[in-house]
């Protein structure tokens, strides 16, 4: 199902066709809300079932931030970091450290060879800092957050789990209202939802293959490409 598709869905279920209580963007929220809530019931079972890898330019600016690159948008995990500091296109993969780990590396108390990588805010830190401009430098393996921005985006999703975006949206947009919420209505989809959440093993178990890589456009605003 695509977005306008489950979208009419849930406005029958909310018997709101007309949209006199929920806007389509309120309605595009809380489908979003269900897919991510979805999205983390899957990686219980899988945690590589939405890996993407992408690559972003090093910079040498020579500002006293080129060891800081903006993470991709939407970012919910890093899975891994590999690094091309050279242009030689050879990747190696950088080992996750806590910053003062890397403050030690860069005032010489402590020495290394390898290279490291750690998170610091919204920002992706690694070492030894870049000196040369390498156009794909960064080669990140990470989890993004699931979204749909067009009403025909399909989301990436097993097609049999797409009732419980729904259902998990239309538990959203009833919290959301003034009105009491009828008991009996909010435990049969709560376990409407349970029963497809308990199914998600059944779509989805642990794999161990590296994932595709993948080329989204909708992050080039943000480097990544």
């Amino acid at each position: 199902m695509n977005r306008s598709t489950m979208r009419d869905t849930l406005e029958r279920q909310l018997q709101d066709d007309s949209n006199q209580i929920f806007s389509v963007a309120n309605l595009d929220q809380y489908l979003n809300q269900g897919l991510q809530f979805m999205q983390t019931a899957v990686l219980q079972s899988d945690p590589e079932a939405f890996q993407e890898i992408s690559t972003a330019p090093t910079t040498a600016a020579d500002d006293g931030y080129d060891d800081l690159y903006a993470k991709p948008q939407g970012l919910m995990q890093i899975v891994k970091v590999e690094l091309d500091l050279s242009g030689s296109g050879t990747y190696t993969q950088a080992f996750k450290r806590y910053n003062y780990q890397i403050d030690a590396f860069v005032n010489g108390s402590e020495t290394t060879s390898l290279q490291h990588w750690s998170t610091k805010g919204r920002w992706l830190r690694i070492y030894p800092t870049p000196t040369v401009v390498v156009a794909a430098g960064i080669r990140l393996t990470f989890v993004p957050t699931l979204t749909m921005g067009a009403d025909t985006d399909v989301p990436d999703l097993h097609i049999h789990l797409h009732k419980a975006i729904i259902l998990a949206a239309r538990m959203d947009a009833l919290a959301d209202t003034d009105e009491d919420v009828d008991p009996n209505t909010l435990d049969t989809l709560t376990k409407k939802l349970a029963i497809i959440i308990d199914r998600v093993p059944l779509y989805y178990s642990q794999s161990h293959g590296e994932p595709d890589v993948f080329d989204p456009d909708i992050n080039a605003e943000d480097g990544w490409v």
